[in-house]
């Protein structure tokens, strides 16, 4: 192993990893240099350096670079990589450019093999990065133990972040498979193919939603020189399901058809999807305002929800239901909830506007309430489904309820269910029962977005 006075050059990648060049006994070796100043950070790397499971180079794996050594000078950890002059000559450029379509098969292959070998020789599964690929002169894109890179995401923190490049079983707390890395090879070829992370990177709630809720738009929009067949297998291997996803044979099966085929579209096919690109990414930003703006309204909208309906329905006209001293709790709770199914955006405007919510609640909180959040817009209906209500005591003084319900909020664009748990409490105001304590919690969330039918997709030429 090199010491740090027989390292002869630096070099630096515009992400700042620096590679090393050194001579041991006339001989080149490269390293890939670390800088680690705090003494604990640097021994747990250590540590998990050399618990590293060592990888064969097996059959076939090519473009593939990982550590052969380890150590440890001053406030540096020089991690001793294959020598390759072509990597050390490019090191300077790396990430600098896209790759093109016959450089993303090149990638996507080379990916698979190491995938396969990973299979054969049991190492247990991980995630690729876009990092994780440098670039050679004379190879073209070159991998780059991805292992190394979770390691020392610590001391050298990727962009986009790690976390954010994870595959939705992964977040929903699922062990890693197979599929987890088909779906990461995918993610990592098609940032760098187009040029751009296809989900959200604002904090960690914004990503983990974008990869949960969203489909990738088709990598043609951001590279439109991409192939149909080639835009096809990185969508499937973006699918959210990893049942719908290919296998790594099924995968290879599908590159082989891409060469065939050709990986680059024709002229008519890159005008087409250019033209649309501009129309396509706005589109997107705007489903993500929409939904972010839900996401952080989401309790003053329960609030100003509750609020209204409850004016709602001790307000509601003389043709409906009227309660009287004869109104039994149960069928209070009955209205409320029926109430609440039949509501809409005109009702709940008229009722505002009529100032009938005075009789009940106090106007200046309410319109407090409005004036952050509009409940309901225009086009917007509401329903109540699966409603499950249970009487937990009843007093003459006092009834308590609790209900179960799925609650759908249907827009233009997207239909929302929210999975609501509510607490009632009901007590005789003026000899008739009033609903005088409400309490509702959001279980679960989920969006689905609506597509109209000239929505642009994978297949479209």
């Amino acid at each position: 192993m090199a010491t740090a006075l027989a390292i002869t050059q630096r070099r630096v990648a515009p992400d700042g990893r620096e590679l090393g060049l050194a001579v041991d006994e006339g001989k080149k070796k490269l390293f890939l240099i670390v800088p680690v100043q705090r003494d604990k950070v640097r021994l747990a790397v250590l540590r998990r350096l050399r618990e590293l499971t060592p990888m064969e180079q097996a059959a076939g794996l090519e473009g593939f670079f990982t550590i052969t050594g380890v150590e440890q000078v001053g406030e540096e950890l020089l991690l001793a990589i294959n020598f390759d002059q072509a990597l050390w000559d490019s090191w300077s450029e790396q990430r600098d450019r896209r790759i093109t379509p016959e450089e993303t098969v090149l990638l996507l292959n080379r990916c698979l093999q190491l995938l396969l070998a990973c299979r054969q020789q049991g190492i247990p599964w991980f995630g690729f990065h876009p990092t994780d690929v440098v670039w050679s002169a004379s190879a073209g894109p070159v991998l780059l133990d991805p292992r190394l890179g979770l390691i020392l995401d610590d001391v050298m923190p990727a962009e986009p972040r790690r976390d954010f490049c994870l595959p939705p079983e992964v977040l929903q707390g699922q062990a890693w498979t197979e599929s987890s890395a088909l779906y990461t090879i995918g993610l990592t070829v098609y940032t760098l193919l187009g040029g751009i992370f296809p989900y959200q990177t604002g904090d960690a709630s914004d990503a983990a939603e974008s990869v949960l809720r969203e489909e990738p738009l088709d990598i043609r929009y951001a590279a439109p020189e991409t192939g149909a067949a080639l835009a096809r297998s990185l969508a499937a291997l973006l699918k959210k399901a990893p049942a719908e996803r290919p296998t790594l044979e099924q995968v290879r099966e599908k590159l082989a058809e891409v060469m065939r085929q050709g990986a680059v579209a024709d002229e008519d096919q890159r005008r087409s999807f250019a033209a649309r690109a501009v129309r396509a990414v706005e589109k997107r930003k705007g489903l993500r305002a929409v939904r972010k703006y839900w996401r952080h309204r989401k309790t003053v909208w329960l609030v100003a929800f509750v609020v209204v309906f409850l004016v709602y329905f001790y307000t509601r006209p003389l043709s409906a239901p009227v309660l009287t001293p004869a109104t039994t709790p149960d069928q209070v709770v009955a209205l409320y909830y029926q109430a609440l199914d039949e509501a809409d955006a005109v009702t709940l405007n008229q009722l505002v506007v009529r100032g009938a919510a005075g009789k009940m609640i106090d106007m200046a909180t309410l319109a407090r309430v409005l004036s952050d959040f509009n409940p309901l817009g225009p086009r917007e209906v509401m329903r109540i489904k699966g409603l499950e209500i249970k009487k937990l005591r009843e007093t003459p003084e006092e009834a308590v309820y609790t209900a179960g319900y799925r609650r759908e909020v249907v827009t233009p664009r997207e239909l929302q269910e929210d999975w609501c748990a509510d607490r009632l409490v009901l007590r005789p105001v003026n000899k008739i029962w009033r609903i005088v304590q409400y309490e509702s919690k959001v279980l679960k969330t989920e969006v689905i977005e609506v597509k109209s039918p000239t929505e642009d997709g994978v297949d479209n030429p």
